[in-house]
């Protein structure tokens, strides 16, 4: 009978148990981001009552412009936005909270 575990197999097992005690040791292969990139908008810092007309973006025009009209915070605007705007076409079906005046 042949066992279930091939060669190809142990070593796949000990590179992944080699993985994880390299993280668990904390030197796994981790990303510093020190900067953020030139023109990246940092979300949390978007203030929701500036005027449309003083935004330094198209980005950060349309996030103030839809927590404005939705009466929500900037990072809640721009998670309407992700997947594929899927969020923001339920809350157009559905209302927000029940209620349509904000998304008309």
């Amino acid at each position: 009978m042949k066992s279930g575990r091939t060669n190809s197999n142990i070593k796949k097992k000990a590179d992944v148990d080699k993985l994880i005690e390299a993280q668990k040791k904390g030197k796994g292969k981790k990303k510093k981001i020190d900067e953020p990139a030139e023109g990246a908008i940092d979300i949390t810092l978007i203030d929701p009552l500036k005027p449309l007309i003083e935004t330094d973006s198209p980005l950060e025009f349309l996030l103030i412009s839809v927590s404005k009209a939705f009466k929500i915070q900037p990072k809640e605007a721009a998670a309407l936005l992700t997947n594929n705007n899927l969020y923001m076409q339920h809350a157009c079906f559905k209302g927000l909270k029940g209620e349509f005046g904000p998304v008309v």
